[in-house]
């Protein structure tokens, strides 16, 4: 194990729950962010998109919410390389942390737009949909 590695992952405070932070950022109307404020989120990855090797979307879930989550290389702590091969690893069904930006989208949905990302636990086997 790494000496920088937190050996007790799950020992971190979340600031809301993924149907809370739907509730508070899920206004319809003009897409927005919240530049000034940073959430924490944990939930399983159920679905992942790569538009490119700098853009990855996921669905993550938690409590029967979901919140996209649109990772890009410009909000990264991570370098590109590290970045592409941090989210090239990732799977659906993995537990994840996220701290990121909040904001909603185009169609009203909840957005998530991450500045770091750690893994709580990897899927053991495939979910089924």
């Amino acid at each position: 194990m790494d000496l920088n590695e937190n050996p007790y992952p799950h020992n971190f405070q979340v600031t809301l729950s993924v149907p809370e932070y739907v509730n508070k950022y899920g206004v319809e109307g003009t897409p927005q962010c919240v530049w000034d404020q940073e959430d924490v989120l944990v939930g399983t990855i159920t679905n992942k998109r790569a538009s490119s090797a700098m853009l990855f979307c996921y669905d993550l879930e938690d409590e029967g919410a979901t919140v996209q989550v649109k990772a890009h290389v410009s909000n990264s702590m991570l370098p590109q390389y590290e970045f592409t091969n941090f989210h090239s690893d990732l799977k659906v069904g993995d537990v994840i942390r996220i701290i990121g930006i909040p904001g909603n989208g185009n169609r009203g949905g909840v957005t998530i737009y991450p500045r770091s990302f750690l893994v709580l636990s990897r899927r053991r086997r495939h979910m089924q949909q």
